[in-house]
């Protein structure tokens, strides 16, 4: 019975360390994707945000902004 408690404490420390190593390596290889991915292109303001005004009447403007996908306004 001794020697199942030591073989089994044995795998609990081998299955430990495996899944520990598969986890750093997963997240370090996810985090490195994130921070190296070169698909992002960015506009320019103008390209971005398409900006078309129109007369309503003698005294109002009508200004609306068309926003590119991806992009956002923000503070």
């Amino acid at each position: 019975m001794l020697k199942f408690h030591r073989f089994f404490a044995y795998f609990l420390i081998i299955f430990g360390l495996i899944a520990n190593t598969w986890a750093a390596e997963s997240a370090s290889s996810s985090q490195s994707d994130f921070f190296t991915k070169k698909d992002d292109v960015f506009l320019s303001p103008d390209q971005a945000f398409k900006l078309d005004v129109k007369a309503v009447d003698a005294q109002t403007l009508s200004a609306n902004f068309t926003v590119a996908p991806g992009h956002y306004l923000y503070r």
